[in-house]
């Protein structure tokens, strides 16, 4: 989702924007690859690239974290980023700029706010060791002459899907859910402010460039204010309540630290480089997302 959101932006700036793909496309603009495999097009070494980015990943929520899933998260991270420096250390690939997506989850849970200056969380659950691996592996490997940086994304709004799918369904049955006892934070970003923040990111200087930036709005929510801005825009009717935790322990197993992180993460890069928030606001973020799901 995250890559789809990033092409379809950076084309209408007049970018020419290659994919990476595992499925095999008949389109100029795809090269397949298979990281695992040592495996990508030969086309890649005739062409230069501005900016490589690194969104992949299996994501996060799509099935509860066994022990074999765990591997599949953690390897579909790994592995590529470890392959794409592989590939500019040998010269196949050819790019001044290598920028990596991770994850707020980094920070672990934090009473207080938090942004780039502050460490990753000392005590690691699964998410936050995850990251941790992630950005280290990228930091490690790479090269002195080439600008890199580290996006930390916060949970996504989009009509694509992703966090807000969830509950769509049980809002249509009159149901608006929170988790626990709603006050833990949820870090967030609409769409727009992803693609135009990383997008003015990469525009930026050399010299002004940082390594790590917090893809975040300024203003986190808590999940019962998440869930009391989506019954109003979306189903005034629905009823709200809490899921309590020893259910989503049913369900979801360790994945629910995941949906109970809570974490106040600020941008603290992007607002000193004065970038205007299109949708700061979770009430006038899904405020668009419901106006674009209304026009699919």
């Amino acid at each position: 989702m995250v890559g789809t959101i990033l092409r379809e932006y950076f084309e209408k700036k007049g970018k020419a924007v290659f994919i990476l793909t595992r499925n095999q496309k008949n389109k100029s603009r795809y090269l397949r690859w298979d990281p695992a495999q040592d495996f990508i097009d030969p086309r890649i070494s005739n062409l230069k690239f501005d900016t490589v980015i690194n969104a992949t990943g299996a994501g996060i929520a799509d099935a509860r974290w066994s022990t074999k899933r765990k591997k599949i998260l953690r390897d579909s991270r790994i592995i590529p980023v470890q392959f794409l420096w592989k590939l500019i250390r040998q010269e196949q690939l050819y790019t001044r700029d290598f920028i990596c997506i991770s994850a707020v989850g980094i920070y672990g849970n934090r009473k207080n706010p938090v942004n780039e200056l502050d460490p990753p969380a000392q005590e690691d659950d699964f998410l936050s060791g995850l990251c941790k691996e992630w950005e280290m592996t990228f930091i490690e490997n790479a090269l002195p002459d080439i600008t890199i940086s580290i996006l930390r994304l916060g949970v996504v709004i989009s009509p694509k899907g992703g966090f807000i799918k969830p509950f769509l369904f049980p809002l249509r049955m009159m149901a608006a859910p929170y988790f626990g006892k709603g006050n833990n934070h949820i870090s967030w970003i609409h769409e727009a402010d992803l693609a135009a923040a990383a997008f003015s990111i990469i525009e930026e200087s050399k010299e002004n460039r940082k390594k790590i930036y917090n893809l975040t709005s300024p203003f986190p929510v808590t999940s019962a204010d998440f869930s009391k801005t989506m019954k109003k825009i979306f189903n005034p009717w629905a009823i709200r309540f809490p899921v309590p935790e020893w259910t989503l322990n049913l369900i979801f197993g360790e994945m629910k630290t995941a949906i109970l992180s809570d974490s106040q993460v600020i941008p603290f890069h992007l607002e000193k480089m004065n970038y205007n928030f299109q949708l700061p606001e979770i009430y006038d973020a899904l405020l668009r997302t419901k106006s674009d799901l209304e026009k699919k």
